[in-house]
Parts: structure tokens; sequence; C-alpha cells
């Protein structure tokens, strides 16, 4: 449970951090918390190609030390909080890219740990978490090119500058069990005092650390002298004395507070070299043991400066450090940027005389492009547009001629379509509007021949709806106006049709059998699948002929729902076995249309099923016959819209 008392959350089953691990650099390593690390390295790019993979090999290197310390594999982990000084977390997104976990980004610059932990904390508590990483890193070389000055620049750095840490650090958060337990977490307010000094960061953060301690304390009911130690997390020399001249103007006098900005690095060695030259980047690399050098030009001369380490006994004792002051040099580079302001402008006009010719080209290939498409709009749906080279303008009249014969043969499918379905309305019509006139024309006909008439126009009329309906069918499937899938068990519907087909079957003296297997689930609609399976099997009664066989099965196969309909009919012609599901289409028309078939049944099959993204296809059978098989992808526990 979390209570909410002020700016503060209050854990009543604190969480705990069950592990941690840290990796630091070189001058980490020599500082008094060196022990404290799990792992230090001398070599602060730590194999990497830049300061900033540095960073991303820290980080990774901290999370698997303290899931190995914790004995807790990656994929357990549920979610990480990280956060570094590159901009939008550069170092913690390609750290987490290897990781594989879920992440959340936190750029709080020195409070990133204290946030993570303080998020982690209250995740893990409210139950969203059950392992938690909390992490946070920076690279003293990538902090300074990203807030301040690349160091090989050789800019001078402030009294007031702060050194950022080389160092990685990370913690498992879990709800409950052994480890150190986070009893509250109070967020600060942003307080503004107008510092200006961009380099003074510990003076800018002094404020707020001061702010959120104040309410800490408020909202808690506690004193500092019941702690052991108050840490702030890098407000450095400057800022840690200002945090203490802000607490004791609200009466409050802090003597157990440390920051770990100075306790991290030595700032208590005293006749340092390092300490008198710290201005010096360049002497301060060269005491590293690393060669420096920095040169800058000014418009009048250069300024350069350099400095190398001095060794004896496999021990740096100091610095040899140079400055120069050149003319000459300045003013052979003015000469050069004349000469190289006289070439770009040359190569400027060049360009742009080459830029019209070019802009002329493309534009006469756009306008040959564009009357191609005026006239593909008009309805010639013959006309290409030219191709000429191989750049984009060539593509994509390319593609234009791509999509023209795709629409060409689209229209003429359509004209097809609506001429066969002209034609095979039209017989219907044409049958009815005969027996209508025959009986209206036809003098004292007898009742028994009307009736007979009659019965043919019912037919006829029935046929001609048959037609419609499959019509308005395959219309909706075109255009894609289906219903949402959802699971559908296809063994009941598949029964309910067997019932069904059974009375015509016996009428004609055909044996329908079918054998069905449990547990097969597709993602469709129960009309879907029950258009298929009647279709099918109506096909096959009508076509197999007098005393014929009719086998249906349903069954699983390779994550797939199969069904097939074989019978023992006359069969398909190989050649024609391709074109059995076009629309409209029939191997004999005269036996089709006495059967009562539209040419659409096994058209809706095939459209039905390729919806779904299913397969159907037609064999012949040995020794004669025909079978039909469609396989739906299995349904595999969930429900989604297509």
């Amino acid at each position: 449970m979390t209570q909410r008392c002020g700016d503060t959350l209050l854990f009543r089953t604190p969480p705990v951090i069950a592990a941690q691990a840290a990796v630091g650099g070189k001058k980490e390593g020599e500082g008094p918390l060196a022990a404290a690390f799990d792992e230090l390295s001398s070599d602060n790019r730590f194999g990497q190609s830049s300061w900033e993979a540095a960073e991303k090999y820290l980080q990774l290197r901290a999370a698997r030390l303290c899931l190995q310390k914790a004995q807790l594999p990656e994929e357990k982990v549920r979610l990480v909080l990280a956060g570094d000084l590159q901009a939008q977390c550069t170092a913690s997104g390609y750290a987490m890219r290897e990781l594989g976990v879920p992440f959340a980004g936190v750029f709080g610059a020195c409070s990133t740990m204290a946030e993570t932990l303080g998020l982690g904390a209250a995740l893990c508590a409210s139950g969203a978490a059950e392992h938690l990483l909390a992490m946070a890193s920076s690279h003293f070389c990538a902090a300074e090119r990203q807030f301040r000055t690349p160091l090989s620049y050789g800019a001078v750095r402030t009294p007031t500058a702060q050194w950022t840490v080389t160092a990685a650090g990370c913690c498992l958060l879990q709800p409950a069990g052994p480890g150190v337990p986070i009893a509250a977490a109070t967020f600060g307010r942003v307080q503004d005092y107008q510092v200006r000094d961009i380099n003074n960061m510990g003076a800018a953060m002094a404020p707020a650390a001061a702010s959120t301690l104040l309410h800490y304390f408020a909202d808690t009911h506690t004193e500092p002298q019941e702690f052991d130690c108050i840490y702030t997390g890098d407000l450095g020399q400057v800022g840690s004395s200002l945090l203490r001249e802000l607490l004791a103007a609200e009466g409050l006098l802090v003597k157990n507070h440390v920051d770990c900005g100075c306790i991290l690095f030595d700032t208590r060695e005293g006749g340092s070299a390092k300490g008198m030259y710290a201005m010096y980047t360049e002497i301060v690399q060269a005491l590293d043991g690393s060669d420096a050098f920095y040169c800058r030009y000014d418009s009048h001369a250069f300024l350069s400066r350099g400095a190398s380490p001095v060794v004896y006994r496999n021990r740096i004792i100091g610095a040899v450090y140079a400055y120069e002051y050149d003319t000459q040099q300045a003013e052979l580079l003015q000469s050069f940027q004349t000469n190289l302001t006289r070439i770009s402008l040359l190569i400027g006009v060049l360009v742009v005389a080459l830029s019209a010719l070019l802009s002329r080209a493309f534009t006469r290939k756009i306008r040959e492009l564009l009357q191609a498409i005026r006239q593909v709009r008009e309805g010639a749906y013959s006309h290409r547009a030219s191709v000429r080279g191989n750049d984009e303008i060539a593509q994509l009249a390319t593609e234009f001629n791509s999509l023209t014969d795709r629409l060409q043969t689209t229209e003429a499918a359509r004209r097809r379509f609506v001429s066969d379905a002209s034609h095979e309305l039209k017989t219907p019509l044409a049958a009815i509007r005969l027996l209508t006139d025959s009986i209206l024309q036809t003098d004292n006909m007898d009742m028994a021949t009307v009736r007979d008439f009659v019965t043919d126009i019912g037919s006829e009329a029935q046929r001609l709806s048959s037609i419609t309906e499959d019509l308005l069918r395959l219309t909706r499937l075109d255009s894609g106006l289906v219903d949402k899938p959802k699971r559908v068990e296809v063994v009941p519907v598949l029964e309910q049709v067997m019932r069904m087909m059974s009375f015509l079957a016996q009428d004609k003296g055909t044996e329908l059998t079918y054998q069905a297997e449990e547990g097969c689930a597709v993602m469709a609609t129960r009309g879907e699948v029950h258009q298929v399976i009647y279709n099918l099997t109506d096909n096959a009664v009508k076509y197999s002929g007098n005393a014929g066989s009719i086998r249906v099965r349903l069954f699983r196969e390779g994550g797939c729902v199969v069904l097939t309909v074989a019978d023992n009919g006359p069969g398909i012609p190989e050649e024609d076995l391709p074109r059995v599901f076009e629309r409209f289409y029939r191997v004999d028309k005269a036996r089709s249309r006495a059967a009562g078939g539209t040419g659409l049944g096994l058209s809706i099959v095939r459209d039905t099923v390729l919806q779904h993204g299913g397969a159907v296809t037609a064999r012949r059978r040995e020794p004669e016959g025909t079978c039909f098989e469609v396989s739906f992808a299995q349904w595999n526990g969930e429900e989604v819209g297509r």
C-alpha cells in the first residue's frame, strides 16, 4: 500500500533494492570510493570506438552484473527505467536494445538515478512490476561534448565547473523480500534562483535540493539528526556549501550531509599538480597519461598549445607544456580562404547552370507522364507512358505503366463479368417471357398445361433469384463489406450442412458421408464457413450423378484446418481445373443449367477463403471423380479484425 503525504510517497510495505552493481572508469578508480565499484577500467573507452559507445557499454555491463549478483535471468525483468546525459537517452536506448527488455527512458540530469529509484519503487509497491531495473549513467567525455565543449577543442574549464563521473549504476527493485527497503520517495519541484553561470551546476541545483529535503522532513515528520547520513547526488563543493546555507536560513542545521560528487573524486588531496593547473585541459590530460594538443585560429594568428606526460620508472611525474602564437600560417590560411571563395563561386555558377539543364530535362519527362495520366483518366487504358533512362522519373513511368496494365486487365475483367452476368440473367428472363406469352396468347389452354408453364416460370424465377443472390454475395466480397471475423467452431457448422444436404443426396440416390476431427476452429464468420461447406457439398451432389458417393472430411494439419469434399462423378478435365473457380465458368454448360447451377458457387468459395488468407484447390481423383480441398489458418487464441 502507498500513501501520499504532501510531495512524498510513503510505502507501507516498502519495496526493496534486492541487488546493485556499479561500473566506473579510470579517475573513479583513483578516488575514495574505488572499492565500492564492481568493475573499474583504466581505459575510459572500454574498448569501444567512441565515448558514446563506451557509455552504452557501461550501462549494459552494470545491468548484467546486477542481474548476475541477483541470479536473475534477463527475461525475468519486467521493466527498465534508465537515463543518461546524452540527447534523448541515446546510451540507454542502445543498451536496452541489446538487453531486449521493456524500457522507459528517464532524463533528470544529475537526479536521474534518484528519479528511477523513486518511480521504480512506486511501480513495485503498486504491483505493476515484479522485477524492475533502475539505472543511470554518464561519461565525462560524452557529457562535455554534449553540454560544454568537446575536449579536443581545448576549452578552459571554469573553477565552478564540475567533473562529470564516468560510471553506470544499476539497482534491482522488487516489491518485497531481502534487500535495502525504500521507505519513501519525494519528488522535488523546480526552483529557479536565476543562476546564470552554465558551468556552475551545483549552485543551480542546490535550491531544488534544499526544497526537496524541506518537503521530505515536513511530510515524514522527521528531523535531520534522525539519519546516519544525508546524501545528495552531484552538487559539488560550491553547491553543497550553498545547500547548507539555504537549509540554515529555514532554521535547519544539517551536520550529517555528504555530497556524492565530492567524495567520488578525492578533493582533499593538497599540493597536487592537477589541482594547481586544473584549468589547463592539456596538462590534465598529459598527467592522465595522454598526449594533448589544442589549436585555434582567430583570423590573425594560430594559437597552439600542447602537452605530453613525463614518465619515470613507469610513473607519470609531470608534464611538458608548449605554447605558440603563429601569424605566418594565419596569412597562408587567409590566402587559401580567398582562393577557396573564388573557386566556390565558380562551382556555384556551374551548379546553377547544370541544375537548370537537369530541371528542364526532368520537367519534360514529368510533362509527358502527366499527359499519359490524363489520357488514361479519359479512358484510353491502352496508352502507355514512354520510359527513357534509369532515373526516378523513368521508374515512376514504369510503375505507372504497370498500374495501367492492371487497370486495363481489371477493366476487361469487369466488362467480361458484366457481359456474362447479363447473359446469365437474360436466359431465365427470356424463358419467363416466353412461357408468359405462351399462356397469354393461347386460347382455351387446359389447366394442366397452365400449371406446368407456371411451374416452369417459378423454376426460372428461382434460378434468377439464385443468380442475383450470388452476384450480391460476390459484390460484398469484392468490396470488403464483410462482418468482423471471430472464432468459429467448424464441426457444428459441418454437421448442420450435412443434415441439410442428406435429404437432397437421398433423393438422387447419392451416398453422403462425413468425418470430422474435434478442435477445428478458424477466424471467420459462421455464415462464411456455412457458405463454403454448402457450396462445395451442393456442387458435389449436383454433378456426382445418380447412385454416386460423396466423402466429406474435416481435420487439422500443420497449423491449418482442412476441409475436403470428394465425389466419384465424371470428374473435371485437366485442362478445365485451373478455371473452375472463375465466375460463370462451366465445364458443361448444358449439364450445369440442367442441374440448377449458376456458375458462381465455386467463385464464392474461392473469394471467401482468400479473404481469410486460406487456400482452395481442385484436383481429379483416380479412377474418376473430383476432390476440392479448402484450408484455413487454425485459430491461435487471439480475436483480431481484418
